[in-house]
């Protein structure tokens, strides 16, 4: 799936989305071009998939806030008994005076870090490339050791075969 110029671009993405795919025919012959409307075109179904994400994340904590909001309001009174009923009364008009806010910055805030997360794509490509190399000199290494071990068991054979027709002293 993965050539130089961008061809696999025309085939990875479902319905109804591989019908934007006409953006790349006037590129379809020039492989250099392709090259770069590809990765556009890669970029724009890729922001036009996750942007519902982010609407749809940001309506359900939005329907969540309320809940949220009464039902620590009413956790708060339950546990306001005894001598922790001071306590839970500040507590309680802290969380009736700036509940809202909070779990709204805390909505503005997760959403930030999931876009931010959407926007590294740079970075995941360059640790796969890294973890790629990593993985095939640890497969050399091992290889390398594999012969070694063959090489010292093959040395060890003769060694044996030797010491047993008296060719070699011990």
């Amino acid at each position: 799936m993965k050539d130089r110029y961008g061809y696999e671009e025309l085939v990875v993405h479902p319905p109804p989305l591989n019908c934007l795919v006409l953006i790349l025919v006037p590129s379809l012959f020039r492989p250099h071009m392709m090259q770069g409307t590809a990765r556009i075109y890669g970029r724009l179904i890729f922001w036009i998939e996750n942007v519902f994400y982010i609407i749809y994340f940001v309506l359900y904590c939005l329907c969540l806030i309320p809940y949220i909001y009464v039902r620590l309001l009413v956790n708060i009174l339950m546990i306001a008994s005894g001598p922790k009923f001071k306590t839970a009364m500040m507590i309680w008009v802290g969380w009736v005076l700036g509940g809202l806010f909070y779990l709204l910055y805390t909505l503005i805030m997760d959403t930030y870090r999931y876009i931010n997360i959407l926007c590294d794509l740079k970075e995941d490509q360059d640790d796969f490339e890294s973890k790629q190399k990593d993985d095939q000199i640890q497969d050399k290494i091992c290889i390398y050791n594999e012969i070694i071990d063959t090489l010292r068991a093959v040395m060890n054979i003769f060694r044996f075969h030797y010491k047993m027709r008296g060719m070699i002293e011990e």
